[in-house]
């Protein structure tokens, strides 16, 4: 009885291990995807503004790039 108890709280520290391994990924993939969400939003306010902050573009009245 005795083993199966330790064998349990080995296994049972083992998996809160790997819980606290896991949680620091995640916290660390939340805070990298934040900073692409802010480059993304930087890089689309930099488009509008070279654009002259019309909203999407039509491709049908765009000229062709030989014209």
């Amino acid at each position: 009885m005795e083993r199966r108890l330790e064998d349990l709280e080995v296994r049972m520290a083992f998996l809160e291990k790997g819980l606290s391994d896991l949680d620091a990924v995640l916290q660390e993939l939340g805070q990298g995807l934040d900073g692409l969400k802010s480059e993304v939003m930087g890089l689309r306010a930099s488009l509008v503004e070279a654009v002259g902050g019309i909203g999407p573009m039509d491709p049908v009245a765009e000229k062709p790039p030989h014209y």
